[in-house]
């Protein structure tokens, strides 16, 4: 199975997510399952979301 993950470089809840998400994917299975993508634009237009 593949699976992709998308975080926005302007979230930082997202970078951290992103770091502890391939972490954990280092230890658990072949890191070639999974990929990420990170984008420019918010994903999130909420105030305070991640702050």
């Amino acid at each position: 199975m593949r699976i992709a993950g998308v975080n926005s470089i302007q979230d930082p809840a997202g970078v951290g997510i992103r770091s502890r998400c391939e972490a954990l994917i280092d230890e658990l299975r072949p890191a070639d399952a999974w990929e990420f993508r990170e984008v420019e634009g918010r994903l999130i237009h909420a105030e305070r979301v991640d702050r």
